[in-house]
């Protein structure tokens, strides 16, 4: 039946260490669907779906998520192999993870009376560290805005072999964001009852949050460092057939006090920190990428890759969309806090704010991390 063999973050992730026949969750599954495939499971091993092309012991893993908010597209693709693949000799060679330098990756807009053809150029792209088989990602880049919710359809060509990989999506419109908004007004962030909140009505089947702490860091040799923490929030899954509703969460002050300090690391070196200001970015995803990361929240190993809406390979294809509000600025209050604060002693953080021109980095695609903890006001107190 299912045979997984233990993660090991050692390996390359190109090797999916399962046998070839698993059962796989489609996407846009409801329950009724899930409750049949069990019962398959314990009355028959019949009913198997083949991961791989027959006669084959791989096929092409593919990871893209459109973003609707950037000029520019991507989609990784790699080779990942079944059970009965050395392992070792996969770490040994890397070019066996690769695909194919033939491949021919495009992406198929469809318009209502016309269509468009995008194609992707291939860019290695170097890996975080880590312990890898190869040191490079394979990125196919594509340079193009998505439109409304136009359907995108993703084709993944081989000359030399005759195969197709297909998936298809649709872009989603960004979260509406109702408060904070653009501007010069201070917020009141050291409030105990009157809290400050974000709320945003969401778009898509998935939304989430990411909180942004801009802030300043003079060393003890006379630079001065710009730096940027991000904090994510769970996901939030909603139904598309249900009606949109507007959501709001607050952030208290010691909310954010504690996220500062999960963030910010403790550094000798440091004589003084000054925040600039915080951002608030909303992202939704569509159905694809809930579904996907509903089915993460039961696993984090390779089980996860039993979602799958690739056909002809395995993988996901979604997209996703964002609005923010950046430049929200403390009143003099929370500076008080932060320089006064107990559990933030040790990150010496000034009473005022920094006053010159802040260089902020590009703002990236969420993990949409559905298992990610979330920080509580109780964490982090002094005991």
């Amino acid at each position: 039946m299912i045979d997984l063999i233990k993660h090991n973050e050692s390996l390359p992730l190109a090797v999916l260490p399962i046998k070839h026949r698993v059962y796989m969750i489609r996407p846009s599954f409801n329950y009724s669907i899930l409750l049949l495939l069990i019962s398959l499971v314990f009355c028959s091993c019949e009913n198997e779906i083949q991961l791989f092309p027959e006669g084959t012991d791989s096929t092409l893993m593919v990871y893209g998520i459109l973003d609707a908010n950037s000029p520019n597209q991507y989609v990784k693709i790699r080779k990942t192999f079944g059970g009965n693949t050395d392992l070792a000799g996969l770490v040994g060679n890397h070019e066996l993870s690769r695909p194919p330098d033939s491949l021919k990756v495009n992406i198929l807009e469809s318009l209502e009376t016309r269509s468009y053809k995008h194609s992707l150029s291939r860019v290695d792209m170097l890996k975080e560290p880590g312990q890898f088989s190869d040191d490079e990602n394979i990125i196919y880049q594509g340079s193009f805005w998505l439109i409304g919710t136009n359907r995108y359809d993703l084709i993944i060509d081989d000359p030399e072999t005759g195969t197709q990989v297909i998936a298809s999506t649709n872009a989603i419109e960004p979260p509406v964001l109702r408060f904070p908004t653009q501007g010069n007004t201070k917020y009141n962030f050291a409030d105990t009852v009157n809290h400050f909140y974000v709320k945003y009505v969401p778009s898509g089947s998935v939304h989430l949050q990411q909180f942004y702490i801009n802030y300043v860091e003079i060393l003890n040799t006379g630079d001065t460092l710009f730096k940027t923490a991000n904090f994510e929030l769970h996901a939030r899954f909603r139904h598309p057939a249900r009606p949109v509703v507007t959501y709001t969460r607050t952030y208290s002050k010691d909310y954010v006090v504690n996220i500062i300090r999960y963030l910010v690391p403790e550094d000798y070196n440091v004589i003084e920190r000054q925040l600039y200001s915080f951002d608030f970015v909303v992202w939704a995803g569509d159905e694809y990428l809930k579904d996907y990361l509903q089915l993460a929240e039961k696993f984090n190993d390779n089980r996860r890759q039993f979602f799958s809406n690739i056909e002809g390979g395995l993988g996901i294809f979604a997209a996703c969309s964002h609005t923010s509000v950046e430049g929200i600025y403390p009143r003099q209050q929370f500076f008080d806090t932060l320089a006064n604060s107990g559990r933030l002693k040790n990150l010496f953080f000034s009473n005022h704010r920094f006053g010159g021109e802040f260089i902020k980095s590009t703002k990236s695609i969420p993990n949409f991390k559905a298992t990610s903890s979330e920080i509580h006001p109780e964490e982090f107190f002094e005991r």
